[in-house]
């Protein structure tokens, strides 16, 4: 498959240049999800998104083919500022892990955000390793649920929790939901604290987002949303 097709891809399923029937499907599932998903990141409003993309019924090599489109996409994006990883799978769907490298640089220069990861025992020492600390996690985790979920016994695994940080979440929220705290209100996330500032962020969140999905569903490719982080056409 070409990345000139896979970057041209649009709402509308169709033919992509150098890319089979099969993979033009794919992209455009794939592309779908990424924007519906992971606009926030896509915009640069978020440091990160984890979510799962299901490529649906796919005849053939579809496995094979899923591979293929998931790697290109991975290396793709980086020149874009995104970076992509796989971790794991929880039947037929992938799970996700996308992040914006320079944003999730300013979550470590929080100290108090930074101690948190770190006592969490995440390597803090960049936003590699901090990413590649929880992409390894993650594995981990989706790993022993997959394998329980089809009748294993291993040991349960907890959620790394605090990657609510890199989400994009308050550290004030992170904390009163691995605390147990009193829940104030909810939006993209639980919030604990004042509710009228945590609304005020649900919503500045919410337009970035939906700006961003919105120009994909009139048409713009992927590559345009990427270069634009979602919002005018670069």
């Amino acid at each position: 498959m070409s990345d000139l097709g896979a970057l041209s891809v649009t709402c509308e399923p169709t033919s992509l240049t150098g890319c089979n029937p099969r993979e033009s499907l794919l992209c455009h599932r794939f592309a779908s999800c990424l924007v519906c998903c992971a606009a926030g990141v896509i915009a640069g409003a978020k440091p990160s998104a984890l979510f799962s993309f299901d490529p649906g019924a796919v005849l053939g090599d579809g496995g094979a083919a899923v591979g293929r489109v998931v790697d290109t996409y991975a290396r793709l994006l980086p020149g874009f500022g995104i970076s992509l990883a796989c971790v794991g799978r929880t039947g037929r769907r992938l799970n996700l892990l996308v992040w914006r490298r320079d944003l999730v640089t300013s979550v470590l220069r929080d100290a108090d955000k930074r101690e948190l990861l770190r006592a969490a025992g995440h390597d803090v020492r960049d936003a590699d390793r901090l990413m590649g600390s929880f992409s390894r996690g993650l594995r981990a985790f989706f790993g022993c649920h997959d394998h329980m979920r089809r009748g294993g016994h291993r040991g349960r695994l907890a959620f790394p929790h605090e990657i609510g940080l890199v989400l994009g979440y308050p550290l004030a929220d992170v904390i009163g939901f691995m605390c147990g705290g009193r829940e104030t209100c909810r939006g993209p996330w639980k919030a604990y604290g004042d509710v009228e500032e945590a609304r005020r962020e649900f919503g500045r969140l919410r337009m970035q987002e939906e700006r961003c999905r919105e120009r994909f569903a009139y048409g713009a490719t992927l590559a345009s949303l990427l270069r634009g982080r979602g919002g005018a056409a670069a």
